[in-house]
């Protein structure tokens, strides 16, 4: 998206995730709740990658959940349809 609107993406995740929220939503309530449900899921991702948590069901669970949200608020801005 940052592409499309001929930005450079920064290499950095979380500088990253902050200049997406900061491009693309408006309301600083969206931008930090964008940059918490995004920041989220790269911690659990991190943790699950250097082996500080075992991925148990109810983990996996939230983890759907905060991706189904952050999921939900992009489509919203870049118009997409996700169905049911």
């Amino acid at each position: 998206m940052l592409l499309k609107k001929h930005k450079t993406p920064p290499e950095k995740p979380g500088k990253l995730i902050g200049v997406f929220a900061d491009e693309f939503f408006d309301r600083p309530e969206e931008k930090a709740r964008i940059s918490s449900l995004l920041n989220s899921l790269r911690l659990r991702r991190s943790d699950i990658e250097h082996r500080k948590r075992i991925a148990d069901e109810r983990f996996l669970l939230s983890t759907y959940q905060v991706y189904k949200n952050a999921l939900l608020m992009i489509s919203n801005i870049a118009h997409i349809d996700l169905g049911d």
